[in-house]
């Protein structure tokens, strides 16, 4: 335990144990406060948002929290009343719990909104300090007009989330210098990197089988590479009768890619989104190989996170195939735990034929890179200033 510590941890539904932060948390700390918030209103998606509670990891007590569900007309104009019902569901429970359990030792958040939220805790009392550990970076050129608009808008909050949070962690050099390279604040504050981690689970015994399944785990959403996958279908299916695709998660296109797969439902499974993460790795272990084709250009936000879904391949020993988007294509490389792919279907299928050449080889170095980032030693530094 964090020294008998309390903490208030409020995300977003999507990535709530995106590298099993969640499971540390409550692991590590005597009183968890969880708020989980559904600001994408995904159709497949979970219906409610939350609070949940943790006494020295059990849970003592679960709030249904309010939420609006519109037709995807109308999400756009009413992403102020989200946003309204999301601080003031926030404060109004933190203030309840602050009176009963006292001040929480701290407030962490992965957003710039939210950590405003906490430094307003703070500020009330509610929690003692505040810990930002900044995931993103969204580039202002993005196309839609509606989602420029948002992304200054962001650009405004995390000024002053970097500004006031207590402390601020990066998940990446190339994220921290960008960062601070745009928002033009805070240079003389002290940042620390601790990079998103994940669990590690033993070792796969790899017995050959004619059946091959390849994965994507993952935000439906087009700069994710799911449309050079389903691309690529019907030559993997001719290189390699029997193969299967499974899709794990859900997402702002998923419409258009469940209608874009129709012509190959006899080798793509669709699963949706699922709530469990030990249902999903029960999956995902089942795999020969993890796919993460990001579409390449800086952007992306992907060149600039942390690719949380890669590091879940590799704790499970599966070796991955993407593109050279994110930072981490540099350890793929070093440790051959996969292969780095140019943006084209033929050199998917060239990767998926060489891995499986080497299946157990793969597999070995995959899980011995996942073993660097098993979360339970990377996350304590998110705590420690």
């Amino acid at each position: 335990m964090q020294n008998n510590q309390s903490v208030l941890y409020v995300n977003f539904a999507q990535y709530d144990n995106a590298g099993r932060i969640l499971d540390y948390l409550v692991t590590n700390f005597t009183i968890v406060a969880h708020f989980s918030f559904d600001h994408l209103r995904l159709k497949s998606g979970r219906k409610t948002n939350f609070l949940k509670v943790y006494n020295h990891g059990k849970l003592i007590e679960e709030v249904t929290l309010r939420n609006i569900r519109l037709k995807p007309l109308l999400q756009f104009p009413t992403l102020p009343i989200v946003a309204f019902m999301m601080v003031y569901q926030t404060l109004f429970h933190a203030w309840r719990l602050s009176r009963h359990f006292g001040p929480f030792s701290y407030f962490f958040t992965v957003n710039a909104f939210s950590a405003l939220i906490g430094i307003s805790t703070k500020l009330l009392g509610f929690s003692q300090k505040t810990v930002y550990w900044v995931w993103d970076f969204f580039p202002l050129t993005f196309p839609d007009w509606r989602i420029r608009l948002i992304r200054k808008i962001y650009w405004q909050w995390d000024k002053l989330a970097l500004r006031f949070s207590d402390h601020v962690v990066f998940t990446n050099k190339r994220l921290q210098t960008m960062i601070l390279k745009t928002r033009h604040v805070g240079h003389s504050q002290k940042y620390s990197i601790v990079p998103v981690g994940t669990r590690v689970y033993a070792a796969r015994k790899i017995r050959p089988t004619q059946k091959i399944t390849v994965g994507f785990l993952g935000m439906l959403k087009t700069n994710q590479g799911l449309d050079l996958i389903i691309d690529s279908a019907p030559l993997l299916k001719q290189k390699f009768p029997g193969v299967r695709i499974d899709i794990i998660g859900s997402g702002p296109e998923e419409e258009f890619f469940l209608e874009k797969t129709k012509p190959y439902n006899d080798m793509i499974r669709f699963y949706g989104f699922i709530k469990n993460d030990d249902d999903v790795m029960r999956i995902v272990r089942r795999w020969a190989i993890g796919l993460a084709p990001y579409v390449l250009g800086a952007s992306n936000e992907s060149y600039w996170g942390d690719p949380s879904k890669i590091k879940t391949y590799l704790g499970a020993g599966i070796p991955v195939i993407t593109t050279n988007v994110s930072y981490f294509t540099s350890e793929i490389i070093q440790n051959r735990a996969g292969i780095v792919i140019p943006y084209t279907t033929n050199d998917l299928v060239l990767a998926v034929r060489t891995i499986l050449k080497d299946t157990s080889g793969y597999a070995f170095r995959a899980h011995a890179l996942g073993k660097a980032y098993a979360y339970e030693k990377l996350y304590p530094n998110l705590f420690l200033f």
